[in-house]
């Protein structure tokens, strides 16, 4: 009896170690069919400001262009200005609240006066996405407060810097009674100085659909724009001869 129980026993032994054998491989095939996912970190999907239109973004009219201008102002904006003026066509300026400062009242002062649009950029160019309720609050509210000094209306639009935004961000800039987000459709990448004939054709490669309105992301502060300055006039002209129409972009 006791030879048969421990036959037995070493049969049941053998057996559960070959399940536990076939177990072991099924596991590893398991393993190698579906490897880990990488997760992208914040990180590197903030490294690339999105282009993507959100809520509150106007509608721009077909085969119309608006060009817009960031981190201003500075000593290049006036030069801006007068290249507009020249070629008659309008603007919006996406202005840093802690920039305008007394001896930038004047140019402010003339963009209202040659009827461009000045929208907000945040106080200190802030990551709104990344920031608590209370500095979103601060950081458009006193930009706000520091163009209507100069106007004497403050402004309802504004670009989060970076397009870093979210429905959180969208719902305290409404409360501070902003009623337009506006990011953009073609970035010249003028930030990333590649030279004026590389920003001209990164202003105009997303044209060829000339039913295709967009909205042109372009700088006037931030970093030396002498690039900038040289492609204007090529781009305005580029889209004046293909029919566009030009507009500011907060409407």
């Amino acid at each position: 009896m006791y030879a048969v129980t421990m036959k037995a026993r070493a049969t049941v032994f053998t057996l559960l170690s070959i399940l536990a054998i076939a177990g072991c491989t099924h596991t590893q095939d398991k393993t190698e069919e579906h490897p880990p996912v990488t997760i992208p970190t914040v990180e590197s999907s903030q490294s690339v400001p999105s282009p993507e239109p959100v809520t509150h973004v106007t509608a721009i009219p077909a085969k119309s262009i608006a060009l817009t201008f960031d981190d201003g102002p500075s000593e290049y904006t006036d030069r801006i200005l007068d290249i507009l003026e020249e070629e008659d066509v309008p603007a919006t300026f996406f202005v840093i609240g802690s920039q305008v400062t007394p001896d930038q009242y004047p140019t402010l002062k003339r963009m209202s006066g040659d009827g461009m649009e000045i929208a907000a950029h945040t106080w200190s160019h802030a990551d709104l996405s990344h920031s608590s309720d209370n500095t979103v609050k601060n950081e458009l509210d006193k930009t706000s407060e520091a163009i209507k000094q100069v106007t004497g209306d403050p402004t309802t639009c504004y670009r989060p810097p970076y397009g870093a935004t979210s429905p959180r961000v969208r719902s305290l800039a409404e409360d501070q009674g902003y009623t337009t987000e506006q990011l953009w459709g073609i970035d010249s990448e003028d930030w990333q100085l590649p030279g004026a004939d590389k920003i001209f054709k990164n202003a105009t490669q997303s044209a060829d659909t000339p039913e295709s309105p967009s909205v042109l992301l372009m700088h006037d502060g931030g970093g030396p724009r002498e690039q900038t300055l040289e492609a204007l006039p090529r781009i305005i002209q580029y889209y004046k001869d293909h029919g566009y129409t030009f507009t500011v972009s907060c409407l």
